[in-house]
């Protein structure tokens, strides 16, 4: 994994690295928004493990 990409990750900061809207980002991680503590509705960063989760689940952005 490029450790560039591995950062500290906001919500828009997924959706945009992955080229899509925040609600289309949001159905695609569905399945493990319990595994990363996803908060609807609140703003959140996600340190550099947690990245790593939603990327080893979508595979990492180009």
């Amino acid at each position: 994994m490029d450790s560039a990409k591995m950062g500290v990750y906001t919500k828009t900061d997924f959706a945009m690295a992955y080229g899509v809207t925040r609600p289309l980002f949001e159905k695609w991680i569905e399945p493990i928004k319990q595994d990363i503590g996803w908060r609807d509705g609140q703003r959140q960063k996600f340190p550099p493990r947690l990245v790593k989760i939603v990327f080893d689940y979508l595979g990492e952005p180009k």
